[in-house]
């Protein structure tokens, strides 16, 4: 038996790298570390704009500089 990261539930893995015991919970993780990421952004000071300034300044796509740094 192995325990989800996320509920630390218990749960028979079917795949030997599977770390979560269902989709709602690996989501909820990788939500999780979005979020975080944002904050820190924040703190350092990047720039991380929204979706309406973008629309605002007449960029339909978002730049290559904007895109996560990894």
């Amino acid at each position: 038996m192995d325990h989800c990261e996320q509920c630390r539930s218990k749960y028979s893995a079917t795949k030997p790298w599977q770390r979560f015991c269902s989709l709602r919970c690996r989501n909820a993780w990788h939500r999780k570390l979005r979020r975080e990421d944002q904050i820190e952004d924040a703190r350092r000071g990047y720039l991380v704009p929204s979706q309406d300034v973008l629309a605002l300044a007449g960029v339909s796509a978002v730049p290559a500089e904007f895109k996560r740094r990894f």
